[in-house]
């Protein structure tokens, strides 16, 4: 009955007026999950100012956008940084990682052999602009 009530909630909030059958419908059929993960709640706390000194270090990401043809148009290795960092909590404690197959993603065929750790973080950021690094078809 709960489910119920949600659904018809989400039906008069979000959704045009209809059934909860076809609520329910409309929001399973625009969703596929292919990883779960699940953690301890607040298991273990960890030091906050640890926590933000691993989020204010680079990360990198590999930008790939194909032309319309298929062939490569934007290759670049992108240094981008989390900035505006407010630490609100975070903590560790024992995770699983449940993967499922899908015929456009197929992440489940990785095995895994063993979670080494998992972190639950609250903070509020911003993403800045990233920088290009290296642009492979420049190379």
């Amino acid at each position: 009955m709960r489910d119920q009530a949600c659904l018809a909630s989400l039906s008069q909030e979000f959704l045009p007026p209809c059934s909860c059958r076809q609520a329910r419908q409309k929001q399973s059929a625009s969703t596929v999950r292919v990883a779960t993960g699940t953690m301890g709640f607040k298991h273990k706390a960890l030091d906050l100012e640890t926590v933000r000194a691993s989020l204010v270090k680079p990360n990198y990401l590999l930008k790939i956008i194909p032309h319309v043809d298929g062939s490569p148009r934007i290759c670049e290795l992108v240094d981008y940084r989390l900035e505006d960092i407010v630490m609100k909590g975070a903590w560790t404690g024992p995770a699983t990682l449940d993967l499922r197959p899908h015929a456009l993603a197929p992440i489940a065929e990785l095995p895994v052999r063993e979670i080494i750790s998992a972190t639950h973080i609250m903070a509020d950021l911003t993403l800045g602009l990233g920088k290009v690094v290296y642009d492979y078809l420049e190379a």
